[in-house]
């Protein structure tokens, strides 16, 4: 259900008729009001994903499945860690993953999606093409923006060691009980690189 794409919002009514379909296997809901994701997850026996990536951690407080992302095409792993910690029930280390990344995820709706996307695709060194017209490139005062958000989360480079630190020791402390992981130095807090893979690795076996 994405109303600013199609014009039309399904009603909560609607949803619920259809999740009676066999074939339905989930809902993408992106009208934007919680609540009314809520009635849905509520009055509906089907996953219900967020189709807005700063609405995700809301939703999944309520309930929700997850998210089909736009920003996961940029931050895959980060956007990962986010979601695992909710389905884990750690919303400390989630919403510390969600403030993170919220400037982000605005900015990749200062324009048409996915004019934004594909342009920071290309900053950290993606190629994925150019949009079809009537879309057009990103413009000048927000690609500045955009990429500034990039190099300031040190998303334009491989080593999110960076990033992770703001809210990395929960990782450590919370969910990561195989100390060979640490001992490997795969991370050692303070002095040795993330290997964000291994991270993943270990908030798999949540």
């Amino acid at each position: 259900n994405v109303p600013s794409r199609t014009g039309v919002d399904i009603s909560v009514e609607s949803c619920k008729a259809l999740s009676r379909i066999p074939n339905l296997a989930g809902i993408k809901e992106a009208c934007g009001d919680i609540s009314k994701a809520g009635r849905i997850l509520a009055e509906c026996d089907l996953p219900v994903y967020s189709g807005n990536d700063d609405q995700t951690l809301a939703l999944m407080a309520l309930g929700g499945a997850g998210v089909i992302s736009v920003a996961s095409n940029v931050v895959p792993g980060p956007m990962n860690a986010m979601v695992k910690a909710a389905q884990a029930g750690d919303y400390g280390l989630a919403a510390a993953l969600h403030r993170r990344l919220l400037p982000l995820m605005e900015l990749l709706f200062c324009q048409v999606n996915p004019i934004p996307v594909k342009a920071a695709m290309h900053m950290i060194g993606l190629d994925c093409g150019s949009c079809r017209m009537p879309l057009d490139s990103l413009t000048g005062e927000n690609s500045d923006k955009l990429r500034a958000c990039l190099d300031t989360n040190h998303l334009l480079k491989e080593d999110l060691t960076d990033f992770i630190l703001a809210v990395g020791e929960r990782i450590i402390t919370t969910h990561i009980s195989d100390y060979d992981f640490i001992n490997e130095r795969h991370w050692m807090p303070g002095e040795g690189d993330l290997c964000w893979p291994k991270v993943l690795e270990a908030l798999d076996k949540i």
